[in-house]
């Protein structure tokens, strides 16, 4: 050829390719015919090998670990490749490659690509366990699903830098008749092959002598080490160690070493030498030996760990998919005893560490179909955690997005995060209510919160309290007005009758009162667009792909969310400036305890803002960020803690004839209004209300943030963990609350409540961050249900076994609670 090169002295592209076809010509009619079943067994073999494995993985929960993760990387990489042999099928009953010459390039890519993260993803391994031997407390400075994700990025980049020169030397060689997708042995071609031999093949050999030479030196060691682990003690399993890491390494090079023999030929023979070696059966056959050795890969690594992990109990499938892992998982004593030991024999080692026992982890599949439908599915999200609690047990973890999150439900546990000012710090996923609530002292956190909580607290002193039961009489009055209309329909919704309630009662006591008729213009329009706001946050919160903000604010439920904002912000916002516009007229000081007081004489916390802000101790917009707060957390919550407690009142007569009689011990006949030793003589009442909100915490999950490493029992957790107290679940466990279902009020007489732990129940949270406004939210609560009851019969229409619940910023139904009032 005119143009061929200076190498044309020892490369020919034009015989190269008439010795090709020639070759391929003369085929005899049986070799094709075996060659053509031999890798169609491997390919079905390897089909169901590696959906199975990638299946067992999925579904077994102990099997979530850093090292089966990579092993889930390594069978998806085979199966892509199995595919690839119908190409080659394709192309080798054909008489021409009919792809062209840039299919040929990609085909070959991803081939080459797959195999090379494979050698890799097994290097990894080794290391893997090597490092949680040798050194195990470094696989715990990050959480897993992080470090893994890390490493096969890593990983994946390497082996794009090792395929991308070798696939500049494949060509499609044609000739006049046919064309073959091959490498070009050129000078170039050799050079390549000789360093990617070295690269993939050598040098992991290399890596897994030493790794496994260092774990079988761990291993027959640590009797003389004095390990704690009784097991390296006998001979037996010492030898067992020994063959596993043996049998390991000779798996590597018997399945890889067909694939680095052909680079090996390519580099070491020139044209006309591989020419000769071409025309033997066991080089013609190369291809049939390389996808053999890749897929008995999956197998041996199999094999072996069935060989640890088999057991007669029924262990059988699970030793025939892991893959010695060595991460322990939660306290299965049964699987991979030998490793696990060495584990903890590595583990002892650090004597300066105390040992770690790691928790159960739920099977959080996000990247597979089922689950991750149902995490996407926000009205689904409630009863899917409620599964995983009750699986998983009182302490679990949860890896999703990059974020490591550990789930407690055990008062002990609780305690220790709550109590204290450790961790009194908020992440997710109160982060996304920032855009509505700033730095409110529901998210804010440090400096802030302290300052913001030392301000706020003695608007909700007791003797404060007290100014607030006119508001309360005077809005719940108003309340039975409306409740006497919707007597005289079949049935009433409840949550938006008494949500409409909580919410004036708010605006009069704690911002000061509002002009009524304004008031009843805006309401609806909040209350609808606290509800829209409430499901924007829940819906990107199972969406990992909104939480960058810039994907978030031009997707359609970030769209929503603004105009929520808007129309919450213009609500508090009215309220801020007609309070401002009326506040150097109306106040007034009482001298006696120095609390500032707004127009009819009663305090507002909106007035104590404000008298901070002359004082300079807050600005125009933290008086915005607490007002949207309040505004929010004092209506939502107590409005849904009263309405699940009507439904359930109404679902038990002999409970709201109990609580009857006793209204009817302190009012008689007598229509007063109630006043605070009234409702302190209310014990059965406030029984009830305790019951209720056991039952249906209106907050039904507390975050923090661990900024340190913290030790829960037997557990110890990382920094930078979230942690999700579970108080719905905890308020419904069997061991703190028998017959958790049933409605009991007598469980917070003193003398029961006293025998539980402190942190059994914490409708309010508890600690330092505890609710600022409790005292505020159970009087009102007092309040209003004394006076419907004392009014009122409520008879059952919605059952309570048939409530289900949904995910929002608090507890929510996913239907209407229905009840019918009847006049007394």
């Amino acid at each position: 050829m005119s143009n061929v090169s200076e190498e044309t002295s020892e490369f020919d592209i034009e015989q190269w390719s008439q010795f090709l076809v020639k070759v391929r010509g003369e085929e005899q009619p049986w070799t094709i015919v075996l060659f053509v079943i031999f890798l169609l067994v491997i390919f079905f073999v390897s089909l169901v090998g590696n959906i199975l494995t990638c299946f067992v993985i999925y579904s077994d929960k102990t099997m979530h670990t850093a090292t089966n993760y990579y092993l889930f990387d390594l069978a998806i990489s085979d199966l892509i490749v199995s595919f690839a042999m119908l190409l080659e099928i394709y192309e080798y009953l054909s008489d021409s490659y009919r792809f062209g010459h840039v299919a040929c390039k990609i085909h070959y890519f991803f081939v080459i690509l797959l195999w090379n993260n494979s050698i890799l993803i097994m290097t990894t391994l080794a290391v893997e366990r090597y490092i949680a031997i040798w050194h195990p407390m470094m696989l715990k400075s990050t959480p897993v699903w992080r470090r893994v994700m890390k490493v096969i990025l890593i990983v994946l980049i390497i082996a794009i830098a090792e395929t991308l020169p070798e696939v500049w030397t494949v060509e499609l060689v044609r000739t006049k008749k046919s064309a073959v997708c091959f490498t070009l042995p050129t000078p170039f071609a050799r050079v390549i092959n000789g360093v990617l031999a070295l690269v993939t093949f050598v040098i992991p050999l290399a890596i897994m002598l030493f790794v496994y030479t260092m774990i079988a030196l761990k291993v027959n060691f640590a009797e003389k080490n004095n390990s704690s682990s009784q097991i390296f003690n006998h001979r037996d399993n010492r030898r067992k160690v020994n063959k596993l890491v043996i049998a390991l390494t000779l798996s590597f090079v018997v399945c890889w070493l067909p694939f680095c023999f052909f680079r090996v030929l390519i580099f070491v023979y020139n044209m006309r030498q591989l020419m000769h070696l071409t025309k033997r059966p066991s080089v013609r056959w190369r291809k049939i030996l390389m996808y053999d050795g890749i897929q008995c890969t999956r197998f041996l690594y199999c094999a072996l760990g069935a060989a640890t992990e088999a057991r007669s109990d029924g262990e059988v499938r699970r030793g025939l998919i892991l893959m010695l892992s060595l991460e322990p998982r939660g306290e299965d004593k049964d699987s991979l005893e030998v490793f696990e030991s060495a584990y903890e024999f590595g583990r002892n080692a650090h004597d300066e560490r105390i040992c770690r026992k790691m928790f159960p982890i739920c099977p959080f599949k996000s990247s597979l179909l089922l689950d991750l439908i149902k995490y996407l599915l926000s009205h689904h999200l409630f009863t899917y955690l409620r599964k995983l609690r009750k699986q998983y047990g009182d302490i679990f973890q949860i890896h999703a997005a990059n974020v490591q999150t550990i789930n407690i439900s055990n008062p002990k546990h609780v305690e220790i995060i709550l109590s204290g000012t450790r961790f009194i710090d908020k992440q997710m996923p109160y982060t996304f209510l920032r855009p509505w609530l700033r730095e409110g002292l529901l998210v804010s956190n440090g400096k802030k919160w302290h300052q913001r909580r030392k301000m706020l607290t003695q608007a909700f002193h007791f003797n404060i309290l007290k100014k607030y039961l006119r508001t309360f009489t005077e809005q719940t009055e108003k309340l039975m007005v409306q409740v006497d209309i919707e007597a005289k329909k079949v049935h009433c919704d409840v949550p938006p009758l008494i949500t409409n309630a909580t919410l004036k009662i708010m605006c009069e006591t704690a911002m000061g009162g509002a002009n009524e008729e304004h008031m009843q213009t805006i309401c609806d329009k909040y209350l609808k667009a606290i509800n829209e706001i409430g499901k924007s946050i829940i819906q990107r919160f199972c969406r990992i792909w909104l939480y960058a903000d810039i994907v978030f604010d031009y997707s359609k439920i970030g769209r929503i969310q603004k105009k929520a904002i808007s129309d919450l912000h213009h609500f508090t916002m009215n309220i801020i400036r007609d309070r401002k516009d009326s506040h150097s007229n109306n106040i007034m000081l009482d001298t006696d305890n120095g609390a500032i007081y707004g127009r009819k004489g009663r305090l507002a916390m909106l007035d104590l803002l404000l008298e901070n802000e002359k004082d300079g101790a807050i600005d125009f917009e933290g008086i915005r960020e607490e007002v949207d707060t309040f505004m929010f957390e004092g209506h939502d919550t107590t409005a849904s803690a009263l309405s699940f407690m009507i439904m359930r009142i109404a679902n038990e007569p002999n409970i709201q004839k109990s609580i009857y009689e006793e209204l009817n011990s302190i009012f008689g006949e007598s229509e007063r209004l109630a006043t605070i030793e009234d409702l302190n003589n209310m014990k059965y009442l406030e029984c009830c209300i305790k019951e209720s909100l056991r039952l249906y915490p209106s907050v039904p999950f507390i975050s923090r943030y661990l900024a340190e490493e913290v030790e829960l029992g037997n557990y110890k957790i990382p920094a930078d963990t979230l942690c999700q107290i579970h108080v719905y679940d905890m308020h419904h466990d069997e061991h703190l609350y028998p017959e958790p279902e049933t409605f009991i009020p007598e469980r917070f007489l003193p003398e029961n409540a006293n025998k539980r732990h402190p942190y059994a129940y914490i409708p309010f949270s508890a600690g330092p961050r505890n609710c600022i406004g409790q005292k505020f939210a159970m009087m009102e609560m007092k309040t209003v249900m004394s006076t419907l009851l004392r009014h009122f019969h409520i008879e059952s229409v919605t059952k309570h076994e048939d409530v289900k619940f949904t995910c929002d910023l608090i507890l929510r139904c996913t239907h209407p609670l229905y009840v019918r009032f009847c006049r007394r």
